[in-house]
């Protein structure tokens, strides 16, 4: 994805960039909310995607955003995990499960800002 998106990236508009990044931002904010909260946030982290859909069509099917739609999706499927007493395996299962999940959600949010940000300057 990292270099798929720096070859993408001169093609993307200031605007676009900064959206992007703000969309990424409510992204991490979700990833560091106590678990209560974190539906609330993704769910406005997508409506902020969709809008930049909306707003930069030409961009829709861009790296970017595709990456972003998978982040977001991860990240719904963190919420919907339950709890480790719902997994056969207890904790265990819940944690198979959950971290790589996490790891995921973490180094692509990573790799894409350290690409928009540092390679934009």
């Amino acid at each position: 994805m990292r270099s798929n998106l720096t070859k993408e990236l001169p093609s993307y508009s200031p605007d676009f960039v900064k959206r992007v990044v703000q969309v990424l931002g409510t992204c991490q904010k979700t990833m560091e909310s106590p678990r209560l909260m974190m539906g609330s946030i993704n769910a406005d982290a997508s409506s902020q995607l969709d809008s930049l859909k909306l707003d930069f069509p030409q961009q829709r099917m861009s790296v970017a955003t595709m990456e972003l739609g998978t982040i977001i999706e991860k990240i719904s499927a963190i919420v919907n995990l339950g709890e480790p007493d719902d997994y056969p395996s207890g904790a265990v299962g819940y944690l198979a499960v959950a971290v790589p999940l996490t790891d995921y959600v973490t180094n692509a949010t990573k790799a894409m800002h350290d690409v928009l940000v540092n390679q934009a300057q």
